[in-house]
């Protein structure tokens, strides 16, 4: 710590309350469009004492900033009931029975997962991760790529796609209990040799307002 023209203070905690603990650190390099570091993380802990929660922000220290991770006073429980990661981008990592008195380290992901290859007449399977429990995800296609001035997804909140005009549904699909939306899709067997782009979106809010969208997949449909 310091003040205006006073030199640095720097302070120890020493004590040892035999008390559980648990420490958050997140790593977004496996999400690109994530905030170096995690800013704009939310972390929530679940115990049978009740909730908390902390937020990965860098503080509003003049001249520097907060340690960028999270730590959680557990009191006398030694295990955490959930432990909820919200990436700035809405999406969620969802951890259950977790062991107090560690680091925990939760990695993000991409949330649209693809398989990764597509073939002329034959199906392909979509996953869209970490969102709510019954929501629904709708999953679009275009042949046309992308582009940084995409067309309003209607009902969504004025949330726009990334990808270029025609679009093409390829399907719907609800969350399961783990808050994965699976959908599987038929290519046609007259479909030429080209590149897909796919995009999820999910409907969330009052008038969609809160509405999410994911990265960007592209897959290169095979003879």
């Amino acid at each position: 710590m310091l003040g205006p023209d006073e030199r640095v203070k720097l302070y120890r905690n020493d004590q040892d309350l035999q008390r559980h603990w648990l420490r958050v650190d997140v790593d977004v390099l496996g999400n690109p469009a994530l905030a170096a570091g995690g800013h704009g993380t939310k972390v929530y802990v679940r115990t049978a004492q009740g909730n908390q929660v902390q937020s990965l922000d860098g503080g509003s220290n003049y001249l520097g900033c907060s340690q960028m991770t999270t730590l959680f006073g557990l009191d006398q429980e030694a295990v955490v009931e959930r432990v909820i990661v919200v990436w700035a981008d809405g999406f969620r990592t969802i951890l259950n029975d977790v062991p107090a008195d560690q680091l925990l380290q939760v990695s993000a992901i991409e949330p649209l997962q693809v398989d990764a290859q597509l073939q002329r007449g034959g199906t392909f399977q979509s996953e869209l991760r970490g969102i709510l429990p019954g929501e629904q995800a709708l999953f679009f296609a275009s042949p046309a790529g992308t582009t940084s001035q995409g067309a309003a997804i209607p009902g969504m909140g004025g949330l726009v796609t990334d990808l270029r005009a025609p679009l093409i549904l390829l399907g719907s699909s609800r969350a399961g209990a783990d808050g994965t939306a699976g959908m599987q899709a038929n290519l046609p067997g007259w479909l030429p040799s080209l590149t897909l782009s796919m995009q999820a979106f999910v409907d969330r809010g009052p008038s969609g307002l809160h509405s999410l969208k994911s990265n960007v997949v592209q897959r290169t449909v095979l003879p």
